[in-house]
């Protein structure tokens, strides 16, 4: 396990965390997928979920308001070292603000916003909360990527709001780009293709697991959907599942190290 301290460094993802209508289900699934235990807020916070590896913040859940209309969703969060000029770029850029910068009691500044590509993400500036607390082991996210039916687009917005560079993957046939910096790739974008027919843009949340194959079956047994794998990719094995709720995230387990 690597611990990380401090705020993330500015435009690198941060944090990620779950609007869904039943918290309290939602924790029960992923504690059983992922091996989660939590630290729950008080009222004031809506009995917002830190969910903890050992320890360390590795994710959120949220309660969405009674009668929202929005979808159960996991959002990536970018690191913004001042969220209201980050939050003027995105607009300058064609995204649309979802939500204004806004602050969190001692914890840190988000807004949420829409990519010209239709796609959600969150921008977060740290207080308190300085976001992931640990990486590299079971329960941590390993990475993320934007689904997207414009990359070319998508990859001109994010190279541009948060001073990353871009690179096509060897091998992928076209349809995979890297988001990085000093060749150090930290997301990606993919182009969506026939398979992700009626799906909207979206960014994806893979989470490590130590058993990918037992990881499947466990989503299963905890009321959520594999909707492929478990199949070895680049990454490593793969599994992509729904929770119970239909928010949509992945599951990998490493190669091992030679």
């Amino acid at each position: 396990m690597r611990t990380l301290r401090g705020p993330r460094p500015d435009g690198l993802p941060c944090w990620l965390d779950l609007a869904v209508p039943d918290v309290a289900r939602a924790a029960e699934f992923y504690e059983h997928v992922l091996g989660w235990t939590y630290d729950v807020g008080g009222e004031e916070s809506g009995r917002y979920h830190t969910a903890n590896v050992d320890g360390r913040a590795a994710a959120g859940m949220g309660q969405v308001r009674e009668g929202g209309a929005a979808p159960s969703a996991w959002t990536v969060y970018f690191a913004a070292g001042d969220i209201g000029v980050r939050s003027e770029h995105a607009r300058g850029l064609g995204a649309t603000l979802v939500m204004n910068p806004m602050e969190i009691p001692r914890q840190g500044h988000m807004a949420i916003a829409q990519d010209p590509t239709g796609a959600h993400f969150g921008l977060w500036q740290a207080l308190q909360h300085t976001g992931f607390g640990a990486a590299g082991v079971a329960g941590t996210m390993a990475w993320c990527e934007l689904l997207t039916r414009d990359p070319v687009a998508a990859q001109t917005f994010y190279t541009k709001l948060l001073g990353l560079d871009a690179w096509l993957v060897e091998g992928a046939a076209n349809r995979y780009r890297a988001l990085g910096r000093d060749g150090a790739a930290v997301a990606g974008i993919l182009h969506m293709g026939v398979e992700h027919e009626g799906v909207p843009p979206h960014w994806l949340a893979y989470f490590q697991v130590d058993d990918a194959d037992r990881a499947a079956e466990a989503v299963g047994r905890a009321g959520g959907l594999v909707s492929d794998g478990p199949i070895d990719a680049t990454r490593g094995r793969v599994v992509m599942a729904t929770d119970p709720f239909g928010a949509a995230f992945a599951l990998v387990q490493p190669p091992p190290r030679d």
